[in-house]
């Protein structure tokens, strides 16, 4: 509990702009997945055979691994926040369909004949009859689907998006308990304070529910718009791993540009992914550069017969060689750092060892 209450004291501000994150990606995904699949559903409602193959479809799509998903994204859209909203939105289109399309089709058929009866047209009968009372199905869809992004969301930080996963990543990575179950728990909070919100707004008339989706549509848009035009046009981006060590090592990178070039303007991405996400990404050219240790790079990027040696310079000009002949890529000089490795272990009495 102690490491906890530590980690909320020195890292307060991260951790607000960490739910900021994640709040910003999940509220995004939600919306863009409403709207695609709720005037779908109202579009197939008269359609058996159609409804049916986009929830095949959609049902499909779900079963993909949301790591696999992410790692096709990338080449593709980059990383960041966009292939995280696209992940996100895949997944939460089903839920959202599929309780639109329960709902629509599942009123009684007395009111709808008495909705024809009294000369209501098709629109007014969906505005007047058919929505209202297929509202229910509709808000427990949107309620799935918000848990479901909310939860998912955390692989967000594999790809640079942020949010609270980067606490829950950190904290498997550097086997730190009260990281994990800060990014957990507070995730779990999110999930539950967004469920009841949506069951609240249930309650209102389909005419505020509608102000409310058009303001947040607005603000969403509003705020999207404002940081990309705010944010500052950087040339350079440098992403390392999860954990301090990387952490440190791209600013030093950053810092050592920026000494030499002070017209260049450098970001950087700290506690991304795993190897195959960075090195996706700097193949793609969303970043530029990112520390790589000489063995991972023979081990696992490039394709060789020949492994690591214990001559870190002929191990360095191998992994050189073969990025540049094999994928293009420049190997920059080595820093003035090495990281070995070593065996720790509890002081123990030499009979029990033996």
């Amino acid at each position: 509990m102690s490491g906890i209450i530590h980690i909320f004291k020195t890292q307060g501000n991260d951790i607000l702009n960490s739910i900021g994150q994640h709040i910003s990606i999940s509220l995004v995904s939600l919306l863009i997945a409403a709207v695609i699949a709720i005037p779908l559903a109202i579009l197939l409602m008269r359609h058996k055979r159609a409804a049916e193959f986009i929830l095949n479809v959609t049902s499909v799509l779900q079963t993909i691994p949301s790591l696999a998903l992410l790692g096709i994204l990338i080449p593709l859209v980059g990383i960041g926040t966009v292939p995280s909203v696209i992940a996100l939105v895949v997944y939460a289109v089903m839920p959202i369909f599929q309780n639109t399309y329960s709902g629509l089709t599942t009123i009684d058929p007395n009111l709808e004949e008495a909705a024809e009866a009294f000369g209501l047209s098709r629109s007014k009968k969906l505005l007047k009859i058919e929505i209202p009372l297929a509202m229910p199905m509709i808000i427990s869809g949107l309620r799935i689907a918000m848990v479901m992004i909310i939860g998912t969301a955390t692989l967000a930080a594999l790809i640079g998006a942020g949010g609270l996963g980067t606490y829950i990543l950190l904290g498997i990575e550097t086997n730190n308990n009260s990281l994990l179950i800060v990014g957990a728990v507070l995730s779990a909070i999110l999930a539950l304070i967004f469920s009841a919100l949506i069951r609240g707004i249930s309650k209102l008339s389909l005419r505020k529910i509608g102000i409310i989706l058009a303001t947040l549509v607005v603000l969403v848009g509003g705020v999207a718009g404002y940081r990309v035009i705010a944010q500052p046009k950087t040339t350079i981006t440098i992403a390392g791993k999860m954990g301090s060590e990387p952490e440190i090592l791209i600013n030093m990178y950053k810092d050592l540009i920026e000494q030499d070039n002070p017209n260049i303007k450098v970001t950087t991405k700290a506690n991304f992914g795993g190897t195959s996400f960075l090195y996706k990404a700097l193949k793609s050219g969303s970043i530029d550069i990112y520390p790589e240790f000489t063995g991972t790079v023979l081990e696992s990027l490039v394709k060789t017969k020949k492994g690591a040696t214990h001559d870190p310079e002929a191990t360095y000009e191998l992994a050189k060689k073969l990025l540049k002949s094999q994928e293009d890529l420049e190997y920059l000089k080595p820093m003035k750092y090495e990281n070995g490795y070593a065996w720790w272990l509890r002081r123990v009495s030499l009979r029990n060892i033996i």
